[in-house]
């Protein structure tokens, strides 16, 4: 199991999922071991063998970083519906809070969903104006649909994350861009992600 861990986080996925394997042969009712095997196939982009190793551990156990990856692999698969059921269970069972909106906004940013993106950053936002980087992830999300110019709202939601932290680097950058009108200005942004766990 520690091997698998370590294999995982050292970046070797064929590893982790060559140890989970010869443990799953032996405790195939070890949750913990699905999860690690779902990781692992999800940093091989096999998301559809990680939504069905997420689902097995989810049987034995629910937890939340299983429920949130399955969403997750879901929306990979363009499984949109099931995440979303996936995504309504886990505000069932843990509550309807800010933090998991903006959770489910950037998985939804992340799988090419960036409509449904805005609306949970915006019902994060509507719960708790300072939810943790949802001005910005909005203000950077609505700038991307625009083709990378600068609206109002996007401005708007740029502002708001400067108010919030005004140390916040990413946000005073997209605001003094947007300021200076600089309308073709699109970076790779692939260092940018929500923080799901």
């Amino acid at each position: 199991l520690n091997l698998s861990a370590a294999a995982l986080s050292t970046g070797r996925p064929d590893d982790a999922i060559a140890q989970t394997k010869i443990l799953l042969a032996t405790e195939p009712d070890n949750p913990r071991l699905w999860y690690l095997q779902g990781k692992a196939q999800m940093a091989k982009e096999d998301y559809e063998g990680a939504a069905a190793s997420f689902e097995r551990s989810l049987k034995i156990t629910p937890e939340v970083n299983t429920q949130y990856s399955l969403g997750y692999s879901l929306l990979k698969l363009k499984q949109k519906e099931k995440a979303e059921i996936v995504f309504r269970e886990m505000l069932s069972a843990y509550g309807d809070k800010a933090i998991w909106h903006v959770v489910f906004a950037g998985a939804y940013r992340e799988s090419k969903y960036p409509d449904d993106a805005i609306r949970e950053f915006r019902r994060a936002i509507a719960m708790d104006p300072k939810a943790s980087h949802a001005q910005f992830f909005l203000g950077l999300t609505l700038l991307e649909q625009n083709h990378w110019a600068q609206s109002d709202e996007s401005m708007a939601a740029f502002r708001a994350a400067v108010r919030n932290d005004p140390k916040d680097y990413f946000a005073n950058f997209y605001l003094g861009a947007g300021e200076s009108e600089l309308k073709d200005f699109a970076p790779s942004n692939q260092h940018l992600r929500v923080a799901l766990t």
